[in-house]
């Protein structure tokens, strides 16, 4: 009786046993790989980028529009670090979209004195994994509004397109 509780005590590892632990290995490394299969082997996260992205301001009085030029450097409205160079600028009729009392549907409105400029930028930055665009702690992204001064306007934008440049 006394040896077969050694025997059970001593137990030896087996095939099946080296197959259960090299299973668990490859389930805990595929997990790592899922979740972000390009963390594991990438190295440094911080590529440089050149981006060029359009940032709508929307309801420009016409007069003001002359201080927004081609050419001109672009900077963070507070901080002033610079976030690219204007490299186009469009203007649209600045519309509005109102509910008419008694109809069923919405009536375009064209605002008087008023435009929407639409400025393209272009920005040498840093793409980083995880976060994005950005340039000096600025993140640049589809959807963001951004405080932008540039040589005789300031004003808040939506950026509205943004493409990696060649």
């Amino acid at each position: 009786m006394e040896n077969s509780i050694n025997n059970r005590k001593k137990k030896k590892v087996n095939a099946f046993d080296i197959l259960l632990i090299v299973v668990a290995l490859a389930l805990a490394f595929a997990a790592f790989w899922i979740l972000d299969p390009f963390y594991l082997f990438s190295g440094d996260q911080k590529q440089p980028a050149s981006i060029t992205y359009v940032v709508v301001f929307r309801g420009v009085d016409d007069d003001v529009i002359e201080g927004i030029s081609q050419g001109s450097t672009v900077t963070n409205a507070s901080t002033g670090d610079v976030l690219g160079k204007a490299t186009s600028v469009r203007k649209r009729d600045a519309v509005v979209w109102e509910y008419v009392e008694g109809e069923s549907n919405m009536v375009k409105k064209t605002l008087e004195g008023k435009s929407d400029v639409y400025v393209t930028i272009h920005l040498d930055c840093v793409y980083e994994q995880g976060i994005g665009y950005t340039i000096n702690g600025q993140q640049i992204a589809y959807g963001t509004d951004l405080s932008l001064r540039l040589s005789g306007f300031v004003g808040t934008g939506e950026c509205v397109s943004l493409s990696v440049s060649k």
